[in-house]
């Protein structure tokens, strides 16, 4: 018997109420079965009038996402960390967070482990170029063991200009790119994984961008209009642009520059290398910071939190001769309603 003004052939969220007629003075057998109901709790929930609920989570730690009734079919983003700033004459920008889009996952009754990847930290890089180079990739973020890697930085202890690590996304000077060969414990036509390479050529005029979610980083690019051996900056990658997770629906709001995502859905951004005259804004869109320009000094950014973006690569001299923090990392978690 159908409830009225319930669409009981939703596979997704249904509460079947079967009733045996008869048998005794109430009409109700006793053997009367109730199918139990998907409910979940966890994060900060948005209701935002598309058919969906979505379930935020954005600070850097643990926390769980609780299933209760029985199971039900779910959609998540889960973004890493980005890399925090590759060094002082590092290799150039850091890499955007890796991404995993779990497109269609029947979640089981439980309490599930999510965790939020932070964005790499800020750390003091030395200022010799050949020196060991402070680095730090950004935080893995997971949701029940499915996991995005965190975006690359320097690897500490290269030679000057030499070498970004890998990660997520890898960071310019040819750190590659570890979250499309990630194994994840569900299986794989249910979910989509991104992250890209960094740019891999990097000298001491010019870096590399970072890798993002939906391209990689650039090689530093010819100056103009002061010569070829004075480059910009390579452009970081781009992240992967996820409209169903555009940021005003998941409680985000505006996302500054505006130019890291104009349509506001972008995750992941690569950050920008250091160079001369840089085409800014040169971050990835997704949260890539910008990287260093000279000499008019415009200072490089951090990556965007909630995004994942890759810190911007700087060299000296700079007013500001720090590494920026990378951007901390998202798990948005969906289902209809």
């Amino acid at each position: 018997m159908g409830i009225r003004g319930f669409n009981q052939n939703n596979p997704k969220f249904r509460s079947l109420f079967t009733r045996a007629l008869g048998g005794d003075s109430t009409g109700l057998d006793a053997a009367t079965n109730f199918e139990e109901i998907f409910t979940a709790t966890g994060g900060t929930t948005y209701v935002p009038g598309n058919g969906y609920k979505y379930h935020v989570f954005t600070n850097p730690n643990s926390a769980n996402f609780v299933v209760s009734g029985a199971a039900g079919p779910i959609e998540a983003l889960i973004v890493a960390g980005g890399g925090g700033g590759t060094g002082e004459y590092g290799p150039g920008g850091a890499g955007g967070g890796g991404v995993v889009h779990v497109t269609s996952y029947t979640i089981p009754v439980g309490n599930h482990p999510v965790v939020v990847g932070a964005g790499g930290a800020v750390t003091t890089p030395d200022s010799s170029p050949t020196g060991p180079q402070a680095s730090s990739e950004g935080g893995d973020s997971s949701l029940a063991s499915i996991t995005a890697l965190g975006g690359g930085s320097r690897i500490p202890g290269n030679p000057s200009y030499q070498k970004g690590s890998p990660g997520g996304s890898g960071a310019g000077g040819g750190g590659t790119a570890t979250q499309p060969s990630r194994s994840q414990p569900i299986p794989a036509p249910s979910y989509t994984q991104y992250g890209n390479d960094g740019g891999g050529s990097t000298n001491g005029s010019g870096s590399a961008g970072g890798g993002g979610a939906g391209g990689a980083g650039s090689d530093p690019l010819p100056g103009a209009p002061i010569p070829q051996s004075n480059p910009r900056g390579g452009p970081g990658g781009h992240g992967q642009p996820f409209p169903a997770f555009a940021y005003p629906l998941v409680g985000l709001g505006p996302i500054q520059p505006v130019a890291n995502s104009p349509s506001n859905d972008h995750y992941g951004g690569g950050g920008g290398g250091w160079g001369y005259q840089n085409t800014a804004p040169n971050g990835g869109y997704g949260g890539g910071g910008d990287g260093h320009e000279y000499p008019t000094q415009t200072l490089q950014q951090a990556g965007v939190n909630g995004l994942g973006g890759g810190a911007g690569g700087f060299v000296s001299p700079s007013p500001d001769s720090t590494n920026k923090a990378g951007g901390d990392g998202i798990v948005i978690v969906r289902y209809q309603v």
